[in-house]
């Protein structure tokens, strides 16, 4: 059974062995997270960012799947900081040696049934993490209540130097930007959430953005892209009528997604 945890996330892509693929662009948007992302032979860690990253790979493996870390895993898994790898995308194989990625590379040569594959990572990364128990509680449920770093000091019951020097060490960002990041995410899913009616004025106020506009040029640093245009494409790859070359079938509450491309086509995918 996969584990049941908002700290770790599975995405899977299987795609179809027909599809010809000749370019594939991937959109890492902002996040506090770092991922490994596993493309056949070619594995690639892509460090928290405060920025859209963008992966262009020229050879998809039929069976290709990323690894959400957990927040604080970092050190506890490879021995780095969040410091040295933030909007930073690297070569796996260019990690210093640690049990973890021995691990993980022997899997990945040996395991062939792609589902075992993916828990034995699961189960070596883990999801217990040095994360002080409150800032897991904020982490976990995207709180925003948060507008300055004094009053996350408070909540924490740290000095402001202190919570600054622990936030950076998680996560390689000042708390400021921490905070805008959280922000930022909570409105991500927002915007992932809303089936019908997309009311950007509702989704700013209840993400704590001051207004709509200041939402808009935030979502545009971390994504690249607008929360419409985000929206738009949220719904192209969920709806089949909407997208026919694309479909999603969520396979459980932790994230496993299944996305089969026909052949000779094109997309984008925003993570």
């Amino acid at each position: 059974m996969m584990t049941d945890s908002n700290f770790l996330q599975i995405i899977s892509f299987i795609l179809n062995p027909e599809y010809e693929n000749e370019f594939i662009k991937t959109t890492h948007t902002g996040s506090l997270n770092s991922y490994i992302k596993f493309f056949g032979n070619e594995i690639l860690f892509i460090g928290q960012t405060d920025q859209p990253t963008f992966v262009h790979l020229t050879d998809i493996d039929p069976q290709s799947f990323a690894v959400k870390l957990p927040v604080g895993s970092l050190h506890a898994n490879f021995g780095i900081s969040p410091k040295e790898i933030s909007n930073k995308v690297f070569s796996f194989h260019d990690l210093p040696q640690s049990p973890a990625k021995e691990q993980i590379l022997n899997v990945v040569q040996k395991e062939k049934n792609l589902i075992f594959k993916i828990r034995t990572i699961e189960k070596i990364i883990g999801n217990e993490t040095p994360v002080d128990s409150f800032l897991k509680i904020i982490l976990r449920e995207g709180d925003d209540s948060f507008s300055s770093v004094e009053e996350l000091s408070d909540a924490l019951g740290y000095s402001n130097r202190q919570t600054q020097r622990l936030i950076l060490d998680l996560t390689g960002f000042s708390p400021k930007k921490f905070l805008n990041i959280l922000r930022f995410e909570k409105c991500k899913r927002m915007i992932q959430q809303f089936s019908r009616k997309f009311d950007l004025s509702s989704i700013s106020a209840e993400s704590g953005f001051f207004d709509q506009s200041h939402m808009i040029r935030d979502f545009l640093k971390f994504s690249g892209v607008s929360p419409k245009y985000y929206k738009s494409r949220m719904s192209d790859l969920s709806n089949t009528k909407a997208s026919p070359f694309v479909r999603i079938n969520p396979t459980n509450p932790n994230g496993a997604l299944h996305v089969q491309i026909q052949k000779n086509r094109f997309q984008e995918f925003l993570v």
